[in-house]
C-alpha cells in the first residue's frame, strides 16, 4: 500500500473534531474538517486538505493526542467526489501532526 504523508500546520479544535464526528449532518459537509499542511512537492506551500471525519481514538491519556481516521475529498471533472483513505496523527494543542493519504 502506497501512502503520501504532510506535516500538519494547523488543523481543527477540539470541538471541532468532535462536532465532526458527532454533530448532527444537514450538510453535505458536516462532518468534515480542514487541515493546513506543507506540501513537499511545492517545495512546502501551504495547502488545504478537507477530511470527513469517520472515527477518532485518544493516542494517549493526555487528552490532546488523537489518532483519526477518514476520507480526503475533492472534486473532480463534472462534481464527481473523489474519496481518498486518510490516517492522521494530530495534536489539538499544538494543531499540528502528521496527516498521511493511503493509496
Amino acid at each position: 500500500m502506497d501512502s503520501k504523508a504532510f506535516e500538519i500546520k494547523n488543523g481543527p479544535s477540539k470541538f471541532s473534531l468532535s462536532f465532526a464526528l458527532f454533530g448532527e449532518k444537514r450538510g453535505e459537509n458536516n462532518n468534515h474538517v480542514e487541515f493546513s499542511v506543507a506540501d513537499p512537492t511545492l517545495q512546502g506551500r501551504i495547502i488545504i486538505i478537507h477530511v470527513a471525519v469517520q472515527g477518532i481514538e485518544a493516542e494517549d491519556g493526555s487528552r490532546e493526542a488523537w489518532n483519526i481516521w477518514g476520507y480526503k475529498t475533492y472534486e473532480t471533472g463534472a462534481k464527481k467526489r473523489t474519496w481518498n483513505k486518510v490516517k492522521i496523527h494530530f495534536r489539538t494543542d499544538r494543531r499540528s501532526g502528521c496527516l498521511q493519504i493511503l493509496d
